[in-house]
């Protein structure tokens, strides 16, 4: 069965940032040259970026993974290396961002070219050149570039439309949507013709809106029946319903067919229940359906609501049906969240500063922390030099102190991320 892609899983990886260089100026009748090694280039972003371009989230079927460019490495006379090329991944309008590990709503795209960082490029490293000092002419010291983040995303496409069409399979939603729009979704004489939804630009003299054809509800949409909570999802952002009605009898009893799919908006969690709408009586056409007219009306007249008899095929009652439907989404407004302002947002994710210890023996004690752990990575272990300084930060971010506190003492090895030694006081 062809599926409407609307929700997609992918892992962004942006990229690491570019090592500091610890070069140190030696040239010729120059003497004490001093250090001059540049800083690394940050790594690129990874950057969601809302367009009119794509429709639904397939392209994520086929390509999972997305990475970032790494950051250029600092180099000699202060020269600093490029920063890494951010990746801009074009979405859909409406396309709802969440971290797929935690289950945390990182951003929301909902109009053409918001963006959203959805990695952050790792840190630039430090050249030799940030570690001279009055006492220290010659550092051989440098930070390597920090690594880029990976994180694993969920996207959930929801439409963005003015009106919303919603209604039993078969009642003729599709019939009147290529009626009232040049959308032309597959109309046929069965339940489910339509399994995606269909957007279709309406118009009215000077008017203009969006319309949304939403494949058919059944009783237990807002549980998942039918795929129907996936469904419901697409006029969570409509200002107004247009609750189409078959009233030949042939789907059933009108009158039972509304009020099954008025429930299933009413316990739907995303409170469409609340949203303004009239019903279309479709298919007045037909005999079977004329001899339903007066009883309907007068049900629809005790709960003061609006109701337009129509044929989706002929076009009868049309106008009067459009001519409601523009007058109330003129006075209508979209749910809040559309008109937040558009802007790039940094969603890095959890930062952590805090340090705690483990003992994995009496001799052996490991730090976790992100900042002290993301440090240590940045250190290379093999320059001796470079060692000293780490301990020194160390103390600073109080590590030793909370290494004390849980029992350690020097001459124990201590382990921070990749990074072993021992613990001279």
């Amino acid at each position: 069965m062809k599926r409407f892609h609307d929700t997609a899983i992918l892992c962004v990886r942006s990229g690491d940032g570019g090592d500091g260089s610890r070069h140190l100026r030696r040239e010729k009748y120059i003497s004490k040259g001093g250090p001059d090694g540049g800083d690394g280039g940050r790594g690129g972003h990874v950057i969601l970026q809302a367009t009119t371009n794509d429709a639904t989230l397939i392209r994520f079927h086929f390509n999972q993974k997305l990475r970032a460019g790494r950051g250029g490495d600092g180099g000699r006379s202060g020269s600093t290396g490029a920063d890494g090329e951010d990746l801009v991944v074009p979405v859909p309008e409406g396309t709802l961002v969440i971290d797929n590990d935690n289950g945390q709503v990182i951003g929301d795209l909902i109009k053409a070219d918001d963006q959203l960082v959805v990695a952050e490029g790792g840190e630039s490293g430090l050249g030799n050149m940030h570690f001279k000092s009055s006492t220290h002419q010659a550092p051989r010291i440098s930070l390597k570039g920090g690594k880029g983040q990976e994180r694993w995303l969920r996207l959930e496409l929801k439409l963005v439309a003015d009106v919303g069409l919603v209604g039993s399979p078969n009642a003729g939603k599709s019939s009147l949507m290529r009626r009232i729009s040049a959308a032309r979704p597959k109309v046929a004489a069965y339940p489910f013709t339509t399994l995606s939804p269909v957007l279709g630009v309406v118009t009215m003299g000077d008017l203009s809106l969006i319309a949304a054809d939403i494949p058919g509800l059944i009783e237990g949409s807002h549980k998942g029946s039918g795929l129907g909570d996936d469904f419901l999802r697409h006029i969570e952002r409509t200002r107004f319903l247009i609750h189409v009605v078959d009233m030949s009898g042939s789907s059933g009893d009108p009158m039972a067919n509304f009020e099954k799919i008025r429930v299933e908006l009413e316990m739907s969690t995303r409170k469409l229940g609340e949203r303004p709408f009239v019903v279309a009586a479709n298919k007045m056409d037909l005999v079977e359906a004329q001899g339903e007219w007066e009883a309907f009306c007068y049900e629809m007249s005790k709960m003061d609501i609006l109701v337009y008899g129509i044929s989706a095929v002929t076009g009868d009652g049309i106008d009067n049906l459009l001519k409601a439907t523009f007058e109330q989404v003129s006075k209508t407004f979209r749910p809040a969240i559309l008109d937040e302002p558009s802007e790039v947002v940094l969603r890095p994710g959890p930062g952590v500063n805090a340090v705690s210890v483990e003992e994995i023996s009496p001799e052996t004690y490991v730090v976790y922390g992100d900042h002290v752990e993301k440090l240590v990575s940045r250190i290379d272990g093999d320059v001796p030099e470079a060692m000293d300084w780490l301990q020194k930060q160390l103390e600073r971010l109080g590590v030793w102190k909370e290494l004390r506190r849980s029992g350690a003492s020097p001459g124990c090895t201590i382990q921070i991320g990749q990074i072993e030694f021992e613990w001279a006081d």
